[in-house]
């Protein structure tokens, strides 16, 4: 009978955890489940690998995202001002050596009463000098680069608001060494103890190494050990009688006894007390010295506070560097008064990629190339061996033919940038093409980036990156929820979009996969239309993947919508992944068929019930798409030649001025120089009168 109850228990234990589960999902927001869904914790942990510190670590397990576009305009500043700090100093901004976690340890003893240990007082003081030198960098760099004062004021108004003092660092210092160990010097009672210890050790060394020698010359096992603090002999079990004193302790086959003479219990006794009395005189020191700093506590916080977050500063630079992203600039919806042709995007990111496939993608070209190293060492080792099979050989060469062909298709394979132009009055982006093409990853690459900005972390893309600041992102992608629940794909999707709907503000920006999936088609396609709709008119910006045809319509009917669609190969019959805009997505079902050669009477009876309305309205859109594209492009040609137009005009204006300028300048020169020809002519003639 035990199994039966077994088994119920299992899976009464199965039910608990997967309410857990479902009340858990339910309490996370949808901005909480987008986070998840966009990885953002493996992208916080990517970040967090460039920190130096472990409290640095800890602060970049989750990338913070600050609730106001000023704060995120500073946290890009400060990463902008850390990666020219690094640059001015040669990279050598290291703070691997500062011990933070065994800092606030110590800090937080103290501030609750218990003395600081010798290994936090050590880390506390190594701690303070790095800061000081780290505030003597900043002050030295913002004074000698005055052409850069305002990209590295961020970092020289964190580390000159540090406060580290060279004779608290000296306090600390004359009571420990680097390692944390008390100085003998710290105080007499500590001196005379360790005086005492030092002088108990050396006669019981010298009593017990005569003892082995005078007494134990022949035994194997004789030696001087030590077992719980105490000085003793190891004898043979048979030679005990040779060494008369207490037994301690015998070893586990009974071959090997641990003795304690009795001439040295005396001076183990006086050991013990002398050790005892050097721990009390080492506490009592480390209790002093806390009692001491305790007054500068707060400021001891405050300067770790600072020490972590430039550590974090530090990383958010050198990830952006690693990865070559670009700094990002946020733009509103409204636009600004300008004539550069950039003001009409939204979102302007060309070249843009996902970090995190980047990153996958270069560790899988890591791994193959480490591979293939190694098998040419493999095959380099049986070359220099006299005796190597023919078919050893041979398997070795076609293991590295294989292993390059492995890298060279990895090499092929770098994650295709994708280009996102988003003009300012678009509301919606409706991205329609085949599966696998590349949809959902285009807007999780736009939703990452924007988090990325928002969390001071420079994007992958090109410049300019233009992207807007956004309240939260919030998307609808994935079935996760849906199975955890036990709901159906489609119940899911409304569920989640509900929640969405009521989160979303003027300034998220919301994504949608695959809407209007999992029902009819017809129903799916009305709905589809009507959320996008109302995204429309409440959200700052939604993109939104289908198959529905229908919804690429809208653009067509309401400027607040744009179309976009992923490429498709027809001669190779695979996407490009590349993102075309203006471009619906078009369906590829039939062509494909075609071109694998299916029979010539069954694509036409398909296309004969796909009917000659969905033709005439794939030709209207893309004759539509034609003309706008052509409009767009002449539009573009003209607003260059309008710019081109005033630059000259503005350059004529400032020419001419110069001109005049000139003109005058020229006429007083002139009457100055009539001036002093006459004056001369004037003074000789007097010469002459008078000669």
């Amino acid at each position: 009978m035990p199994l039966p109850r077994r088994c119920c228990f299992n899976a009464a234990s199965s039910s608990f955890n997967r309410v857990l589960i479902v009340r858990a999902a339910a309490r996370m927001s949808a901005a909480q489940e987008t986070l998840e869904v966009l990885e953002w914790k493996r992208l916080s942990s990517a970040v967090s690998s460039f920190a130096s510190t472990a409290l640095g670590r800890e602060r970049l397990q989750v990338l913070e995202l600050p609730s106001t576009e000023s704060a995120s305009e500073m946290l890009l500043s400060e990463t902008h001002g850390a990666l020219e700090f690094e640059a001015l100093r040669g990279n050598s901004c290291d703070l691997g050596a500062i011990q933070t976690d065994v800092v606030k340890v110590g800090l937080t003893r103290a501030s609750k009463g218990v003395a600081l240990s010798g290994k936090e007082a050590a880390a506390l003081a190594a701690m303070l000098e790095a800061a000081r030198s780290l505030r003597h960098a900043a002050f030295s760099s913002f004074q000698e680069n005055k052409e850069k004062q305002e990209i590295l004021r961020p970092i020289y108004d964190m580390l000159c608001s540090i406060d580290a003092d060279v004779d608290t660092t000296k306090t600390i210092w004359n009571a420990v060494n680097d390692d944390g160990s008390v100085k003998d010097s710290a105080s007499p009672e500590l001196r005379t103890a360790r005086m005492e210890q030092a002088s108990c050790e050396r006669k019981l060394q010298e009593l017990m190494t005569r003892i082995v020698i005078d007494r134990l010359a022949g035994d194997p096992n004789g030696q001087v050990a030590s077992l719980d603090g105490r000085l003793c002999v190891a004898v043979s079990t048979e030679n005990n009688s040779k060494v008369p004193g207490l037994l301690l302790q015998s070893s586990a086959g009974g071959l090997v006894s641990y003795v304690e003479p009795s001439a040295a219990v005396a001076l183990n006794n006086s050991l013990s007390q002398a050790r005892a009395d050097a721990a009390q005189a080492e506490y009592r020191v480390l209790d002093d010295l806390t009692t001491k700093l305790r007054p500068f506590l707060s400021n001891f916080s405050f300067t770790l506070d600072i020490v972590a977050d430039f550590d974090v500063v530090l990383a958010r630079g050198r990830y952006s560097s690693s990865i070559g992203a670009t700094r990002p600039s946020f733009v509103h919806a409204e636009r600004d008064e300008s004539e550069s042709t950039l003001d009409e995007f939204l979102v302007l990111l060309e070249g843009a990629r996902h970090p995190l496939l980047l990153e996958q993608h270069r560790g899988n070209l890591r791994d193959a190339k480490a591979k293939l190293n190694t098998k040419r060492k493999i095959l380099n080792r049986m070359k220099s061996r006299a005796f190597t099979s023919a078919q050893d050989y041979q398997a070795a060469e076609e293991a590295i033919t294989k292993a390059e062909e492995e890298v060279a298709e990895l090499e092929a394979s770098v994650p295709v940038p994708i280009d996102f132009l988003i003009k300012r009055e678009t509301k919606v982006v409706t991205i329609t093409g085949p599966n696998t093409g590349g949809k959902t990853a285009a807007i999780k690459t736009l939703g990452l980036a924007v988090l990325m900005a928002r969390a001071g972390l420079y994007v992958l893309a090109k410049e300019p990156a233009l992207i807007p600041w956004v309240d939260r992102v919030l998307a609808d992608i994935g079935d996760q929820q849906s199975l955890s629940q036990s709901l159906s794909t489609f119940s899911g999707h409304l569920l989640r979009i509900k929640r969405i709907k009521e989160e979303s503000t003027s300034s998220s920006l919301v994504l949608l996969d695959e809407v209007g999936t999992g029902t009819d088609f017809v129903e799916g396609a009305a709905l589809g239309m009507a959320m996008l709709e109302s995204f429309a008119a409440g959200s700052l910006l939604t993109l939104a993947t289908t198959h529905h045809g229908e919804l690429k319509m809208l653009k067509y009917s309401d400027d607040r919508f744009e179309n976009a669609s992923v490429e498709f190969d027809e001669e190779k019959l695979k996407p490009t992944y590349r993102l075309l805009w203006g471009i619906p997505g078009r369906s590829n079902a039939l062509n494909i068929a075609a071109r694998l050669g299916l029979p010539e009477e069954i694509i036409m009876e398909a296309r004969s019930l796909h009917g000659a309305a969905n033709a005439e309205l794939n030709e209207v859109i893309m004759t539509l798409e034609q003309a706008r594209q052509k409009f767009e492009h002449d539009l573009s040609k003209s607003q260059k030649l309008l710019g081109e137009t005033r630059r000259h005009y503005r350059a004529l204006s400032i020419a001419q001025k110069e001109i005049e300028e000139y003109r005058k300048t020229a006429a007083l020169d002139a009457n100055d120089q009539l001036a002093v020809a006459e004056a001369a002519a004037r003074s000789d003639l007097n010469k002459l009168y008078h000669s």
